[in-house]
């Protein structure tokens, strides 16, 4: 028999976690905080990296949910001057695409059954 597991958390990496349990068949229950799906609003963007966030969406199968809210033209920052000539860019070529934390966070709450959700 699997050891019980409490997640106390209401952020993407509670949930992630609380997602590849459910995806690997372990017994897990999340404590979560807020009334509902909404309750954080919309919140700020999170880049995912693929060595860390992004290689968690592929092992719990939801990498293909992931780029369908993904931003890849937002990992370019590109600064210029009044008459638009370029001073510096930096980013061009990550593999790190953003996503609104409220759009991430619906992915892993619908990928989770709601009874695992306290």
């Amino acid at each position: 028999m699997a050891p019980a597991i409490a997640i106390i958390c209401n952020g993407p990496c509670g949930l992630t976690l609380a997602h590849l349990l459910e995806y690997k068949g372990i017994d897990y229950v999340v404590y979560e905080r807020d009334e509902s799906k909404q309750s954080t609003g919309t919140g700020p963007s999170l880049n995912i990296r693929p060595e860390t966030r992004q290689r968690a969406l592929r092992e719990g199968g939801l990498f293909d949910t992931f780029q369908k809210y993904a931003r890849y033209e937002d990992t370019v920052f590109t600064r210029t001057d009044k008459s638009r000539k370029q001073l510096f860019q930096i980013g061009r070529g990550r593999d790190t695409p953003e996503i609104n934390l409220q759009q991430l966070r619906q992915i892993l709450l619908d990928a989770i059954p709601k009874d695992k959700i306290r």
